[in-house]
């Protein structure tokens, strides 16, 4: 009983560990490639490819993060 207890509570503290390290990852990658649509700058596209995928057929376009 003692051991399967243990087992859940290291389970559970891996799961919790991996959750909060995942945003610090994710704010160390920079975006590079920003949307520019009706004058307004938005720049959380990693690739080109996610930018022009966001602006087709929004008469918008993407420039690379000033």
């Amino acid at each position: 009983m003692q051991r399967s207890i243990l087992g859940i509570a290291s389970i559970v503290l891996a799961a919790v560990t991996l959750t909060l390290a995942t945003p610090g990852e994710a704010k160390s990658r920079k975006a590079h490639w920003c949307s520019k649509i009706e004058g307004k700058l938005h720049c959380s596209y990693y690739t080109q490819e996610q930018c022009q995928a966001s602006v087709s057929g929004r008469m918008g376009y993407c420039v690379h993060r000033p």
